[in-house]
């Protein structure tokens, strides 16, 4: 049964006021938790656009070298069946093509991978930062960001073995590091 002094109540110089004050906090609380979700996505938007034109850049620079080491593969086994091969050697062709080609092939794949530079650093520096962002499942994105970095220093160490006409290629090591290339 209804209490019969609710009826004495001063519903609007009391009561009115006090549930309008309740309600206007409760919807600012909930306006100042959505704006915070939305600052928040908005920061991960931008980080991911700016993550995103970054490797799109790195991709087309990359294409050149990527080019040049598929070229220079190619022109390595031309070497194929030539009379001055050492067949002593694990890769004959090759330490022919860099005795012959390697300092010039070296300096120009060295050129092109110069201009993958700047996106790389900034991916690299980007893929730190995303750390710190905290999203969700981004371990997917930084590992993705590592395999590309990976491929970059793969062809910068084909770089040094080419470059270098003068190893002893006899020497198992040497031998070994131009196998894995």
């Amino acid at each position: 049964m209804l209490d019969p002094n609710i009826f004495s109540w001063n519903w609007f110089s009391d009561i009115i006021p006090s549930l309008t004050g309740m309600a206007t906090a409760f919807i600012a609380y909930t306006a100042l938790d959505t704006w915070k979700k939305q600052l928040k996505a908005e920061k991960y938007t931008s980080f991911l656009d700016e993550l995103t034109d970054t490797v799109h850049e790195y991709i087309q620079l990359m294409s050149i070298p990527i080019t040049e080491l598929e070229l220079i593969k190619l022109s390595i086994s031309c070497y194929e069946g030539d009379p001055n091969l050492d067949n002593n050697l694990s890769n004959p062709e090759a330490v022919l093509f860099i005795q012959n080609k390697g300092e010039n092939e070296a300096k120009r794949l060295i050129n092109s991978l110069s201009a993958c530079q700047k996106s790389l650093n900034k991916i690299k520096s980007l893929s730190v930062k995303g750390q710190v962002l905290n999203m969700k499942n981004y371990d997917k994105c930084f590992n993705a960001c590592e395999q590309m970095t990976l491929q970059y220093n793969g062809i910068q160490a084909f770089y040094v073995i080419i470059g270098n006409p003068y190893l002893n290629w006899e020497n198992p090591n040497i031998q070994e590091g131009l196998e894995n290339i």
